[in-house]
């Protein structure tokens, strides 16, 4: 079963992506037309995206967004973070006050590895790599491999 991003993640990596091939400062209206974005989405992903440092915003009649840095400088792992809500909790918490405390701790576990692996990968892929590959044709797992490989650097 593949594992899916949430929509912000992926219309926030799509978003990020055009700026990074435009080079220039793309009004809401386009990037939303271009990568099947609901506009308001989009202008509120965008504040997530600026907050982070990952894109400016252009106000005015011929304003817009483009990006705060160099692709190169962005990593996916960036956009994720930027995008994440990382306080909201479950609607149902795992409790302290189980019995079962051996299979709550291997939960816990499990959870702050998949965060760890999650981070330790998309850290080391940038905006620029992704951008370079597709252009490239190159295969995936190279991909993931490389960024393994600087992510470890």
């Amino acid at each position: 079963m593949p594992v899916k991003n949430k929509a912000s993640s992926d219309y926030g990596f799509r978003a990020v992506v055009y700026l990074a091939i435009e080079g220039r400062v793309c009004s809401s209206k386009e990037i939303a037309d271009q990568m099947s974005i609901p506009r308001d989405y989009l202008i509120q992903l965008c504040l997530r995206l600026r907050d982070a440092g990952i894109v400016k915003a252009h106000p005015g009649k011929n304003g817009g967004y483009e990006l705060a840095k160099k692709p190169e400088k962005i990593s996916l792992y960036d956009i994720s973070k930027a995008l994440s809500a990382e306080d909201k909790q479950p609607r149902h918490p795992l409790s302290k006050k189980r019995d079962n405390g051996d299979a709550v701790a291997a939960v816990r576990y499990t959870q702050k590895v998949m965060a760890k692996g999650y981070a330790l990968l998309y850290s080391g892929i940038s905006v620029q790599d992704i951008i370079d590959s597709t252009n490239a044709g190159s295969d995936i797992a190279a991909v993931l491999q490389a960024g393994l490989d600087k992510s470890n650097k």
